[in-house]
């Protein structure tokens, strides 16, 4: 089998995958490095990491929006113990 076989297997990859970025690392002469996903053996690890975009996503807009949404929240109680009217 190739990686893509034992991803496939796995599952499929996730929409967070960086599916172009895909690699396999191998424990060899008490070092690991990166080999050919063609070549797998047993003990080899298939690498997908996370894509760019959803890292952008994830750690940009989301604490954004969460902040805007405390901010947003903090000020309607405000107005709520103060008695203001919306």
């Amino acid at each position: 089998w190739e990686a893509e076989d034992y991803i496939r297997a796995a599952g499929g990859y996730t929409k967070k995958a960086d599916v172009n970025n895909v690699y396999v690392v191998t424990y060899y002469r008490q070092a690991y490095q990166i080999k050919d996903q063609k070549a797998l053996r047993s003990g080899d690890i298939i690498v997908v990491p996370i894509s760019v975009e959803y890292k952008k996503f994830s750690t940009v807009f989301l604490p954004v929006t969460n902040l805007v949404i405390s901010i947003l929240g903090l000020a309607l109680s405000i107005a709520v113990l103060t008695g203001l009217k919306l």
